[in-house]
């Protein structure tokens, strides 16, 4: 793992360093972690909305984990850190492993009480980091806290009048106890990740984080959901058949994620039939989407009963 220090306590370097880098700065109370793979566009946008939260450093640090990305990532991270040089900034880069490897390598470079996830796909609005830190100062019972994706404006892709590209929300009306929280919009206190352990490095896709909230929940965590801490999906940059690859490749981590909590996946041909009708009466791009997640899904349950 290579990793590049961009504190404004010391000039951005072009050169990346072996080891840790040591900081004499006062540890932040939050760091937000951007994992990130070949998506250097997007992780500009992503970076500059969390330059714009309310709450300023040194209150929170923004982590950047690179994936093994082939892009300018690193260049996109550097141009951001110079470009505001009043905000702590650290990049990581990591060998190509997927979501929840990148993950476990913030939490460990992370040195906040509080590790929230940002994708790179997302804006987080100017209140989100405030939000987080009031959500749980309000609830120390809480083991996290976490809200919905909306759809970020000027989405790419048609859909009919009832349906979202990016939308997710869990079914909790307004705010309340919860037993999970959405991978791209959660921040988990450090004493649970410590105490549940890292997430499932062999999952990167659909339901990915699901299988470490099986297990906090098992150990009796509780999380807060938060309707209010909404965070901006963006899907504006992505054609239909871009977005059905994407949630193919999703897809194929449900099964394998439902495997390890122990609760067998099945197919449902009758729902993902539904999802191609609707695409096709409705003239709908989220149908053909869930459509080709679906078919991820089956793609991967298949795989599995033939290593039987």
């Amino acid at each position: 793992m290579r990793r590049e220090g961009l504190r404004r306590s010391k000039p951005c370097r072009a050169a990346r360093q072996d080891g840790p880098v040591e900081s004499t700065q006062r540890a932040p109370l939050l760091t937000v972690v951007v994992p990130t793979w070949n998506r250097a566009g997007l992780l500009t946008g992503a970076l500059q909305a969390l330059g714009e939260q309310t709450v300023e450093p040194p209150v929170y640090e923004i982590l950047v984990v690179d994936d093994g990305s082939k892009d300018d990532t690193a260049g996109a991270v550097q141009t951001f850190a110079e470009t505001h040089p009043e905000l702590d900034v650290e990049y990581v880069r990591r060998p190509n492993g997927g979501i929840n490897a990148a993950r476990n390598t913030g939490i460990a470079t992370a040195r906040g009480e509080i590790v929230a996830f940002v994708d790179d796909d997302e804006l987080a609005p100017s209140g989100h980091v405030a939000g987080i830190l009031e959500n749980l100062a309000a609830h120390p019972e809480a083991s996290g806290t976490g809200g919905p994706y909306l759809d970020a404006p000027h989405g790419g892709v048609r859909t009919c009048d009832q349906c979202s590209l990016g939308a997710a929300r869990l079914p909790i009306i307004g705010a309340g106890n919860a037993t999970s929280l959405l991978g791209g919009n959660m921040a988990l206190r450090r004493t649970a990740l410590e105490a549940v352990g890292p997430f499932a490095e062999s999952l990167s896709g659909r339901a990915d984080e699901l299988e470490w909230f099986s297990r906090a929940g098992t150990a009796g965590h509780r999380f807060w959901y938060d309707q209010s801490l909404f965070i901006w999906h963006r899907r504006d940059t992505m054609s239909l058949l871009d977005m059905c690859r994407s949630q193919f490749r999703q897809g194929r981590s449900l099964p394998r994620s439902f495997a390890l909590m122990g609760d067998p996946w099945r197919p449902r041909p009758v729902l993902t039939a539904r999802y191609v009708v609707h695409g096709v009466r409705r003239r709908c791009g989220k149908g053909f989407i869930l459509a080709s997640r679906d078919a991820g899904s089956l793609a991967s349950w298949l795989g599995l009963r033939l290593k039987r």
